[in-house]
C-alpha cells in the first residue's frame, strides 16, 4: 500500500508544494514509496526548471535520483 493512495492527496502535493527547495526530496519521496503520478510530476518539475536545479543540487544528488543516463541526457541538453 503507498501513502499517497488518493490522487487528491498527489495533486495537493504536486500543485502547492513541489518547489525548487523539494522537488529532489520529493521524486525520491514518491519513487521510494512507489506513487507513479507524483514522481511523473516532480520529474517533469525538475525537467522544466532544469538549469535552476542543476545550479540548487550537488551533481551526485541529481545523478542519484534521476538516474545516470536522464542525467546524462540533461547535461548534453543543457550543453547545446
Amino acid at each position: 500500500m503507498t501513502c499517497c493512495s488518493s490522487s487528491c492527496c498527489c495533486d495537493f502535493i504536486s500543485d502547492t508544494i513541489i518547489n525548487l527547495e523539494n522537488c529532489v526530496f520529493i521524486l525520491d519521496f514518491a519513487d521510494t514509496h512507489l506513487i507513479k503520478a507524483l514522481k511523473a510530476r516532480a520529474m517533469a518539475f525538475i525537467i522544466a526548471s532544469w538549469p535552476s536545479v542543476a545550479e540548487r543540487y550537488p551533481a551526485a544528488e541529481l545523478e542519484a535520483a534521476l538516474g545516470a543516463e536522464l542525467y546524462a541526457a540533461r547535461l548534453r541538453d543543457q550543453a547545446s
